[in-house]
């Protein structure tokens, strides 16, 4: 992980070194302690485009990087808890890799970020959402990734492998899409059962471009029944 641990005035401080092309730069962190951006040399402001900007306390700067890019460095008194970090605008801009990313542990939007790398086993501990939608070099296996409770979407991560299973009772996304990956049919059978094993109700589970077997067909109608009200969508059965 490239990111710099120090310690000032009792806290664990972590910098989160951000890998960003030229261009609009808008990330949000809603943490507010200890919040600090700063910005590579010849940094200006996206409003006006000429106003220099060097850093900011705010929940989501909005800047233009300069041409060749640069580092933007985010310090934050602690990751943990119920806090946000989405991409916002900043999508092809954003070059980071997985394993750069801080200890989150709740909510971590990378959508449409296409020139991020890495593998799921580099995520933190999310909780409640992640989405890598239309990250097509991401790598790595569904077993790696975390029990989420709300919201999964690997759209077009094609090179996505493996079954989804770290579901239980109540923990389980209410919207999984899982459209355009590399899951065999055998791994989207076993993640169908998974979900079907669980409690919750009312779900959306999408995966357009993908296949199943008849081995999934109970966990299919017991999810599907009015009792349990989820919607499948976009699998064929071969």
């Amino acid at each position: 992980m490239r990111g710099l641990i120090t310690n000032i005035a009792g806290w664990r401080d972590t910098e989160f070194r951000i890998h960003a092309a030229a261009g609009r730069f808008n990330c949000s962190w809603n943490n507010s302690s200890g919040r600090l951006w700063t910005f590579p040399v010849g940094t200006v402001l996206h409003s006006d485009g000429v106003t220099p900007i060097s850093s900011s306390t705010a929940e989501q700067p909005d800047v233009d990087i300069p041409t060749g890019g640069g580092v933007v460095k985010l310090r934050c008194k602690g990751w943990g808890g119920d806090y946000r970090f989405n991409d916002k605008d900043t999508d092809i801009r954003l070059l980071l890799d997985l394993s750069d990313l801080p200890a989150l542990t709740y909510y971590l939007n990378l959508y449409n970020c296409s020139n991020i790398t890495g593998d799921l086993s580099d995520l933190p501990a999310l909780t409640y959402l992640l989405s890598l939608y239309n990250c097509p070099n991401i790598t790595g296996d569904l077993s790696d990734l975390p029990a989420l409770t709300y919201y999964l979407n690997l759209y077009n991560c094609s090179n996505i492998t493996g079954a989804y299973t770290a579901v239980s009772g109540s923990s389980v996304p209410t919207f999984t899409y899982l459209d355009y990956t590399d899951m065999s049919a055998t791994d989207m059978d076993s993640t169908l059962i998974a979900y079907a094993a669980t409690s919750k109700n009312g779900g959306t589970f999408s995966a357009n471009g993908m296949t199943r077997t008849t081995a999934s067909d109970t966990a299919v109608s017991t999810l599907t029944d009015p009792a349990r009200g989820w919607t499948i969508t976009g699998i064929s059965v071969v």
